[in-house]
């Protein structure tokens, strides 16, 4: 059986020593599979990019590099999806490891539009990992199946762990959001189950990301106004999954589950604004929160938050910050 995939592998101003550890990985493919590597270079400073040409001009002719003006790691995606030459896809994080030894032909028996894997995480503040999977039968499952997992964060957060067909993508023209800084993994999977693809999970893990612990804190700080945007849209999109799961869960428990989350975002949004001087973006703060919220329903932990942002006390709000800066070197955050 011919079997061939792409390696979207996108890199941005990062250790050329990183780019050197990925490319190794490509050597234990397995020989039965036809693939490339496409790095895509996201505008990296000219030190970098001379480093990156010359670890590749070493490499495989497989393994090609382009050079593209910065525009975010969906745009660098959005760009492997176009120039990508194989069946299909697999997303790889530079930084990331993929255990390209693990994916092997006989994955490929049945033509399916998207094969999920299970993915390790490595927690890099802590010495752990933690395997995430799905509690369904291997082989083929249907789209119903994996709605209720798009309600809580896990396995269909990511593009990782998972292989997607290029001819699928293009047919239903899905392609990364590169408006949306947070969630947009999420984001992708979410419109390619909504055309109903064909699905084959295999229980083994073939990619082991390398979680920051504090990422999406730090990404809220720098792009404020952006991450209250995204985080609505991530409601509304668990929202859309609730309603048609319909009877099948307890929706209230989710829709507040949901509600919280979304007033930490809220939070956390307003809190970037304030600690790093962006636009106030109070106003929208408040504005979500009163379209989304009924905060009788919330948890203690939430209606503090809530309070504090409507309060707008920014030496309480910086005061904050600092205690949870000193909270996540303590205890890290546990995805989950």
């Amino acid at each position: 059986m011919n079997v061939s995939v792409s390696f979207v592998i996108p890199i941005f101003n990062q250790s050329p020593s990183v780019l050197v550890r990925c490319l190794k990985a490509l050597k234990y493919i397995d020989k039965e599979i036809k693939w490339e590597a496409i790095i895509i270079d996201d505008g990296s400073f000219s030190k970098f990019e001379e480093s990156y040409k010359k670890i590749i001009k070493k490499e495989d002719k497989r393994v090609k590099y382009f050079y593209k003006k910065n525009g975010g790691v969906s745009s660098a995606r959005n760009f492997g999806i176009k120039y990508a030459q194989n069946e299909y896809i697999i997303f790889v994080d530079v930084d990331d490891m993929e255990l390209t030894k693990k994916v092997s032909s006989a994955d490929f028996t049945q033509k399916s539009d998207l094969i999920i894997y299970n993915v390790k995480m490595r927690y890099l503040s802590q010495k752990k990992t933690d395997l995430y999977s799905l509690n369904e039968e291997p082989e083929e499952i249907s789209y119903k199946d994996l709605l209720p997992y798009l309600l809580k964060d896990g396995l269909l957060n990511w593009v990782f762990g998972k292989c997607y067909k290029r001819e699928f993508l293009l047919k239903h023209d899905i392609l990364f959001n590169e408006t949306i800084k947070t969630g947009e993994d999420f984001d992708f999977n979410y419109r390619i189950l909504n055309t109903n693809p064909k699905i084959k999970y295999i229980s083994k893990y073939i990619y082991i990301y390398n979680y920051d612990e504090n990422s999406d804190f730090k990404r809220k700080c720098k792009f404020p106004r952006r991450s209250l945007y995204d985080a609505e849209h991530l409601y509304q999109l668990r929202i859309n999954v609730l309603n048609e799961l319909k009877n099948s869960v307890d929706k209230d428990s989710f829709e507040n589950e949901l509600k919280s989350s979304l007033i930490d975002s809220i939070f956390y949004s307003y809190l970037g604004s304030i600690v790093n001087k962006h636009e106030d973006i109070y106003n929208e703060s408040l504005s979500l929160v009163q379209k989304y919220i009924d905060e009788s329903k919330l948890s203690l932990g939430s209606k503090a938050k809530l309070r504090m942002l409507k309060r707008r006390n920014h030496y309480e709000l910086r005061l904050f910050f600092m205690l949870k800066k000193v909270y996540r070197k303590l205890k890290p955050y546990n995805f989950s």
